[in-house]
């Protein structure tokens, strides 16, 4: 992974810096640990936490692999939403990550998963019984495999666009169309690597949106409440795609700066439905939620913002 630093980041600390690119998926004490055994790399010979970092500067790092030893089972007390012998559907709750990423070693959806279903601690995965990933802060429906070949065939379905994915969210502003798609190829930030943005030349990423209402505050801001379906699976597509639209999720302070004033409600994207044909029997299967109470919270808080 490459960094280069920024104008505006001129003078930080080498630590602190990096830290921020990673946002919440890695720690500051992670980042210092890199940089003590030699992991990243950069102009002047060895590194050391206290440097501060000159705009222009390029930084490599080598992330260490996640360790084994943090996928260990933890009973978060899943919502299990319908399991049979070979997958599961589960409800993810906001805040917690889908599996553990470079340096992190916090609790992860996996550790539930190994607590609730042992048989998924058999062989070396880091990312057992995961098909596909919900970001850490939205909440909602995650198609879980429990055995490798119903992996392998849920990957096939996602790999062929037959699995059907909808969320339901709330915008601060309003897509210019009351329905419409977007497409926008998506490629990561070159600075901040945390960020995802709209590149010409990054992956083709297609979402489909449905304003279901809107609502003008006292103080004249405009809030959209979308179905949006996802044709397509980058990371952060749908914050990356309604941000694009002048419209970003509410509560997304990663996308967003207004997103601080509304962090209160939480990022309010919520993967309401999943729809898909079951690999091993081939029956429809198609399992939705109503939205969280949050999503209500905020409509009766909305016209006072």
């Amino acid at each position: 992974m490459e960094f280069q630093v920024g104008l505006s980041d001129e003078g930080q600390r080498l630590d602190a810096w990096l830290a921020t690119q990673f946002g919440p998926d890695a720690s500051r004490t992670a980042v210092q640990r890199w940089i003590k055994t030699g992991d990243l790399q950069g102009p002047g010979g060895p590194l050391r936490n206290n440097r501060r970092v000159r705009s222009g500067e390029r930084y490599r790092l080598q992330v260490p692999a996640p360790s084994l030893s943090i996928l260990h089972p933890v009973d978060l007390t899943l919502d299990v939403i319908y399991e049979d012998a070979d997958l599961a559907i589960v409800r993810k709750p906001a805040g917690i990550a889908t599996h553990p990423g470079p340096g992190d070693p916090k609790t992860s959806l996996v550790n539930g998963l190994l607590h609730r279903w042992p048989v998924l601690q058999d062989g070396d995965d880091l990312r057992p019984g995961i098909v596909h990933r919900l970001d850490r802060d939205t909440e909602g429906l995650l198609l879980v495999a429990l055995n490798e070949r119903t992996r392998r065939d849920l990957s096939a379905l996602f790999e062929k666009r037959q699995v059907h994915k909808q969320y339901l969210a709330w915008l601060l502003g309003a897509p210019p169309a009351e329905q419409g798609l977007v497409r926008a190829s998506i490629g990561r930030h070159p600075i901040h690597r945390t960020r995802m943005v709209i590149d010409a030349n990054g992956r083709a990423a297609l979402t489909g949106f449905r304003v279901e209402t809107t609502i003008t505050s006292a103080r004249g801001r405009k809030f959209a409440r979308v179905r949006l379906d996802l044709h397509t699976g980058r990371t952060h597509q749908i914050r990356v795609h309604m941000n694009h639209l002048r419209a970003p999720v509410v509560g997304d302070v990663l996308y967003s700066r207004p997103g601080l004033e509304l962090r209160g409600f939480g990022l309010l994207l919520f993967a309401c439905r999943l729809a898909f044909e079951h690999p091993r029997t081939g029956k429809a299967m198609e399992f939705e939620l109503p939205a969280p109470p949050r999503f209500q919270e905020f409509e009766e808080a909305a016209p006072g913002l």
